[in-house]
């Protein structure tokens, strides 16, 4: 089940101090890089007050907990057609909270459900900062495993058990009250923010992705957040610096209709079962090194012939070229790999000083 401790929530808001934002990005060696932060960066103490901000997200954190509360009641959930309108409710929402934030959002409508964006205003001199964030949810069966409704947030031990409460209501939530406490005490922010919320993250993320593609130039920043993450542990938040991505595809096989008597048709006919467990195991990886080691057969006796001396210097060789090998699969591909090593080997046999002809000749002196 979701869940998450409102109060560190607020607590995680203090991440919009400059002073932790400043660190976020200066331990990002590429951003550090960025003029524009080592500029602002001076302006720290002038610009933000920490204990008014603090104070604020104090006085604010029942009002927080209950607006958080009315939004993960929203049965939000993108995968089922029925809840079509609830997503967009959700969106409506949201768009009305940063709206209270005196900004100014755009409900964006698509072909499925719609996005939310709004920015701050522009900061000459400072980073542009893209926050994103999903309002959709996962379905809720099976039903008999939850203790509380998954729409009736409850709270627990400190925590609150509802579903998105923390994936991911409560994380968006989280940057906006952040950029709602300085906004409110410091009356603008040190840098331009951007937010871009989706509600098809759990189903595919078409309609943002066709918008992004389209809104480059709208979308233009010098950092990105994704506000769906988690935090270490009680009182530690975790920055997370880099996600794996995900390929999705059909296999489709054709084989026999019917079953065949492996003894018959053992070996001759083409059974679903093992090109089936094969696809499992084919991988461009794995078909470059079954290249890499039919040449690498080849290149041991001309190896131990042609100027390393001996076998334990060409299975030495060998080893080595086998971690070369990990490196340059990882940069040039898997299939070329093994053809630029087996070039090299070449290169070094017949392109060194005395050669393989004048090596062969030396040892029968």
């Amino acid at each position: 089940m979701n869940f998450v401790n409102i109060p560190l929530y607020c607590a995680f808001c203090l991440f919009f101090r400059f002073q932790v934002t400043l660190l976020i990005f200066m331990k990002t060696d590429i951003i550090a890089q960025s003029p524009k932060f080592s500029t602002f960066c001076h302006l720290r103490k002038k610009t933000m007050s920490a204990k008014a901000i603090d104070k604020y997200i104090e006085d604010n954190a029942l009002r927080f907990e209950a607006e958080f509360f009315d939004w993960l009641r929203i049965p939000s959930i993108s995968t089922i057609p029925a809840h079509a309108g609830d997503v967009k409710k959700a969106a409506e929402w949201i768009a009305d909270r940063l709206s209270q934030m005196g900004l100014q959002p755009e409900l964006i409508e698509t072909r499925r459900h719609p996005l939310v964006y709004a920015e701050t205003p522009a900061v000459p001199g400072a980073p542009t900062i893209l926050i994103y964030g999903h309002f959709d949810v996962q379905p809720v069966d099976p039903l008999d495993l939850w203790t509380t409704p998954p729409f009736e947030p409850t709270v627990r031990d400190g925590n609150v058990f509802a579903r998105g409460a923390s994936d991911d209501k409560g994380q968006l939530l989280t940057h906006v009250y952040a950029a709602e406490a300085v906004l409110k005490e410091m009356g603008r922010l040190p840098f331009q923010l951007k937010f871009l919320f989706e509600g098809e993250e759990e189903d595919g993320s078409d309609s943002i992705t066709e918008y992004v593609n389209t809104h480059r130039e709208k979308l233009a920043c010098d950092c990105l957040i994704v506000s769906d993450g988690a935090m270490f542990g009680p009182g530690q938040p975790a920055i997370t610096y880099g996600h794996r991505g995900i390929m999705s595809f059909e296999l489709m096989l054709t084989g026999p209709n019917r079953d065949l008597h492996s003894g018959v048709f053992g070996g001759a006919a083409a059974l679903l079962k093992g090109p089936a467990a094969r696809a499992q195991l084919s991988t461009e990886r794995q078909q470059g090194l079954k290249l890499f080691f039919l040449l690498l057969v080849a290149f041991l006796p001309a190896a131990v012939i042609g100027g390393l001396g001996s076998l334990g210097g060409a299975i030495f060789a060998a080893i080595l070229l086998g971690v070369i090998e990990m490196f340059l699969t990882f940069y040039i591909g898997a299939i070329t790999t093994p053809l630029v090593l087996f070039a090299i080997m070449l290169v070094f046999l017949f392109l060194r000083p005395q050669g393989i002809s004048g090596r062969i000749a030396k040892d029968k002196v």
